[in-house]
């Protein structure tokens, strides 16, 4: 199913009865998105708190992330973003 952007109620409409109430509760906790010349992730503050040391090197507000493109993205890194963030 594709999603627009921005069509996170509308997504979880469409989902059966049983699990929308799971999905309003528990919310976003990480997505991306795209900012020249960067790519962000956006998670929950905590998770940047907890790896304050880790994420020194990048831009960053209190819940995004910004990967620099000519970078590549620590993929170890931004499991550990997400895993805080849930």
């Amino acid at each position: 199913m594709k999603v627009k952007a921005g069509g996170v109620a509308q997504y979880i409409t469409d989902q059966p009865k049983e699990v929308q109430g799971l999905l309003r509760d528990n919310g976003m906790f990480a997505w991306f998105s795209f900012k020249s010349p960067f790519v962000r992730l956006h998670v929950r503050p905590k998770a940047l708190v907890q790896y304050k040391k880790d994420l020194a090197r990048f831009a960053k507000t209190k819940a995004v992330v910004s990967f620099p493109i000519d970078q590549r993205i620590p993929k170890a890194l931004v499991k550990k973003l997400v895993r805080a963030s849930l």
